[in-house]
């Protein structure tokens, strides 16, 4: 039968919208399996209708450079609407650390039609505090830290014009106010203390060719989406962004897989600095906090050997290189980061790993990462 992939799983403008829709995403990844670890690339669903799902709780912890750590509770129901299709998911969840950021959020995501059409909602609230250095335009000369609220919705829709290639369709409507968490100079930080509204539309396009979407061992998985934005309320301007993402797979010896990325990131002048594109947020590269390097431009790449040992661990090695500047034709000095981790299969009939890294940069500092899944 006919079998396109579906649509990446749901991802926000930057780390802390992408916490609220977690929830959502980890309970549409918990595809049951009772096939051994290294088989789950083949295994699917006899669960067919919306009646026969599952429920899952998952307490996950979180640490985080950006954020710090702490703790995130949701809740989701996974069924598979008809036997050709991916599962498809209902989630809520909310997310609390220990700098004081917290954020509620749930989502939904459905895949049906023979995995020909996908479908995703996700919407929620989060209150963030981190550390601002400055863009890449406008750097400051010490870090001021910024308490952040955000309100988003988000839709996504695809559609399978081939077993490989989807085209889909993305708009996000979200408000945010940017202020300071404590005394200090407000020179330099752009939109302080302006609620601004943020309307974004624009294609989505991905050619994907894995053998499985939570733990990939081969192929190949290209995105690319190009995103109008427009600021309709604050201080009104519009911009562009596109973003590129080339993910590859390959089987090592002894059970190992190499895995890769490649991205790629141009926003507009006039996009606000929490949309510009960020070392660690746009591509999930690991060894600085998101958010301090800005820029209008990213290129960067990464790669990483994972494997297992036993049923329930498994471990790896990762390194990236990454350059951010105004344009591509003018990128900055090379970041490089690299590290290593240990991964827990959380259960046997659900192929999802919880992750801990610990990743060092450049500058000899240490940052640790908790969070469920692989960063690519």
């Amino acid at each position: 039968c006919y079998r396109p992939p579906m649509l990446k799983r749901l991802g926000l403008l930057s780390l802390f919208l992408m916490l609220l829709a977690m929830p959502a995403a980890v309970a549409a990844q918990l595809q049951p399996t009772q096939e051994p670890i290294d088989r789950i690339a083949k295994t699917g669903s006899n669960a067919i209708g919306w009646t026969r799902g599952s429920f899952v709780v998952a307490p996950i912890p979180l640490s985080n450079p950006t954020i710090g750590s702490g703790l995130i509770l949701g809740a989701g129901y996974l069924f598979t609407i008809d036997e050709g299709s991916n599962p498809s998911s209902v989630g809520i969840g909310g997310f609390r650390t220990d700098n004081g950021s917290r954020g509620v959020g749930g989502g939904i995501s459905l895949s049906f039609g023979d995995k020909r059409w996908s479908l995703g909602l996700v919407g929620g609230s989060a209150d963030v505090v981190y550390d601002f250095y400055g863009t890449g335009s406008l750097p400051l000369p010490a870090p001021i830290r910024l308490r952040q609220s955000v309100d988003l919705v988000r839709l996504n829709a695809g559609y399978g014009l081939t077993p490989k290639l989807t085209l889909g369709v993305e708009v996000a409507y979200g408000e945010s106010t940017v202020a300071l968490d404590n005394t200090g100079a407000a020179e330099g930080i752009p939109d302080l203390g302006i609620r601004l509204g943020l309307f974004k539309v624009g294609p989505t396009l991905s050619w994907d060719t894995r053998d499985n979407t939570i733990y990939p061992t081969d192929g190949t998985h290209v995105s690319f989406k190009a995103l109008y934005g427009d600021v309709v309320s604050g201080i009104e301007r519009d911009y562009w962004k596109g973003i590129l993402l080339t993910d590859f797979y390959r089987r090592g010896p002894w059970d190992t897989v190499i895995a890769g990325r490649l991205a790629a990131c141009r926003a507009g002048d006039t996009a606000p600095f929490y949309d510009l594109c960020a070392l660690g947020g746009t591509d999930a590269f690991r060894g600085y906090p998101v958010g301090q390097y800005l820029d209008t431009g990213l290129a960067s790449g990464q790669i990483a050997l994972r494997g297992t040992f036993g049923r329930r661990f498994g471990y790896t090695v990762f390194a990236g290189v990454a350059a951010l500047g105004p344009d591509f034709g003018d990128l900055g000095p090379a970041r490089v980061a690299g590290g290593a981790g240990v991964r827990y299969r959380l259960s046997r009939k659900f192929p999802l790993d919880l992750s801990v890294d610990v990743a060092f940069n450049q500058d000899s500092e240490a940052l640790t990462y908790i969070y469920v899944g692989q960063r690519f």
